[in-house]
């Protein structure tokens, strides 16, 4: 996928990773799950804490206050920053999209129920000077209170935890030490494929994947 290629390349300098969403809200917890799971990847055990700091990138579980973070993080001069939530899309449930700053600032105002607007937050990120900001965006199937993740974006999480942790360990020269590439995930499902940023953009999202 060009996203990565891009965005966890081996030249690639200081990235901070936030997943955000609300666990109890089904699979409005997938961004929250994806950095839990890409923390351990990263560790080789289950994190102790929210943040992990793995060499050049810094994962995070925000839950639903990602802009408890900004202060602290503000000064730690990052040159890249990926918001992780989900995003109704209105697409096939599992798929994942990348957006960039723009996009995020001018289709989607207000894409969750966090306390400020994501495009806020971008801005007020990138208005630091150095920093590129996007968003990995996951549509979500349910967000029934209660429940866990579905079982097609739970494919769809572990499948991008495999890829995002690959490229962590390229861009650490960790001696070849890759996971194994995801099992789970077919590319002939539309499911769980990467949608074009056109395409994500073709439908405005609702607040944090749930119904107004």
């Amino acid at each position: 996928m060009e996203f990565f290629s891009q965005w966890f390349n081996p030249q690639c300098h200081r990235i901070c990773l936030i997943g955000m969403g609300n666990p109890d809200w089904g699979d409005d917890g997938c961004g929250c799950q994806l950095a839990h799971l890409l923390q351990e990847r990263c560790l080789g055990h289950p994190p102790e804490t929210s943040r992990v700091d793995t060499g050049l990138w810094t994962i995070i579980d925000a839950g639903t206050t990602p802009e408890n973070w900004l202060a602290a993080l503000a000064g730690e001069g990052f040159d890249r920053w990926l918001w992780m939530d989900a995003v109704d899309m209105k697409c096939q449930p599992g798929s994942t999209a990348f957006l960039a700053a723009p996009q995020i600032a001018s289709q989607f105002p207000q894409l969750s129920t966090h306390k400020i607007a994501l495009s806020t937050l971008t801005q007020l990120v990138e208005s630091r000077g150095k920093t590129t900001v996007g968003l990995l965006a996951i549509q979500p199937a349910n967000l029934t209170w209660g429940t866990n993740l579905s079982p097609t974006v739970s494919t769809t999480v572990e499948a991008l935890a495999d890829l995002m942790a690959a490229a962590w360990a390229l861009s650490t020269g960790s001696g070849g030490q890759i996971p194994p590439p995801p099992r789970r995930i077919r590319t002939d499902d539309p499911s769980n494929k990467m949608l074009h940023p056109e395409a994500a953009l073709a439908a405005k999202p609702t607040a944090g994947g749930r119904p107004c």
